[in-house]
C-alpha cells in the first residue's frame, strides 16, 4: 500500500507541474499577442526578441510536459511495430460493435481524454 500511495503522490506532483507548466505557458502566450500588438513592434528589435526568447521558452515548456505525461504513464509510449502483440480475437469473427449503428465507439484514453475509434469491417482501429 505504501508503494501504491507513494506512486499516486508522485503523479499528484507531476499533475501539479504539468498544470503550472500549461499556466505559465498561458502567459507567454498572452504576452507575445500584447507585445505584437504594440505599435512599435516592427521597429522595435527588443520587443521582437522578447517575443522570440517567450517562443522559445514556450517550446521548452511544452518539452517538458511531454516528458512529465511519458513519467505519468510510461506504458503509452509507442512501441516499434515488430514488438505489438496482435489479438487473436480480431482476426476472427465478428467484432462486438459490428453491425451496431454509427460505428464509432468513445473510449477514454488513459488521461482521461475522450478518443474515437472507427470501427471498420468489424474491427476497431
Amino acid at each position: 500500500k505504501k508503494a501504491a500511495m507513494a506512486g499516486t503522490q508522485k503523479v499528484g506532483v507531476i499533475g501539479d507541474t504539468i498544470a503550472e507548466l500549461t499556466n505559465s505557458i498561458s502567459h507567454l502566450r498572452r504576452t507575445n499577442e500584447y507585445l505584437k500588438a504594440h505599435k512599435e513592434f516592427k521597429t522595435d528589435l527588443e520587443l521582437r526578441e522578447a517575443v522570440e526568447e517567450n517562443e522559445d521558452l514556450i517550446q521548452r515548456r511544452l518539452e517538458q510536459i511531454k516528458d512529465l505525461k511519458e513519467k505519468m504513464n510510461p506504458h503509452k509510449r509507442a512501441l516499434p511495430e515488430s514488438r505489438k502483440v496482435v489479438d487473436k480475437r480480431s482476426k476472427v469473427g465478428m467484432h462486438e460493435n459490428q453491425g451496431k449503428a454509427g460505428g464509432d465507439k468513445k473510449n477514454m484514453d488513459s488521461d482521461g481524454d475522450e478518443k474515437n475509434k472507427q470501427v471498420k469491417g468489424g474491427f476497431m482501429l
